[in-house]
């Protein structure tokens, strides 16, 4: 069988003597639900870690809270995106674990005292 993709969401295969069959909207819905869940949870984490640094936090870092913020943001419109890909979400996935790591980053300070 022979095939050609013609976009993400449709493949042209030719099958049967000549005959051609167009096969379109594929969704992966198992591994869709999957990425959502991942991508929910990933949100509700990084918010979490958000909400525990307030301005009254001591070394309240902004630039961190803000860049998070606006991660969490991005992520969040990735989720509620109804035609998002799975490709999509992972990628979304990525991006809010980056933003999660260098939050993480800029508050995990280290002091050595010496004598």
């Amino acid at each position: 069988v022979e095939f050609t993709v013609e976009n993400k969401n449709t493949i042209v295969f030719n099958a049967v003597a000549g005959e051609t069959y167009t096969i379109s909207n594929i969704r992966d819905e198992e591994g869709l639900a999957n990425a959502k869940t991942e991508l929910n949870e990933l949100i509700a984490s990084a918010q979490a870690q958000l909400d525990a640094k307030t301005p009254d936090y001591p070394f309240y870092d902004w630039n961190a809270n803000n860049a998070l913020e606006l991660a969490i943001e991005a992520a969040q419109a990735a989720y509620n995106n109804d035609t998002v890909t799975v490709f999509e979400l992972k990628d979304a996935i990525t991006a809010l674990q980056a933003a999660v790591d260098s939050f993480n980053a800029a508050y995990n300070m280290s002091v050595t005292l010496s004598l």
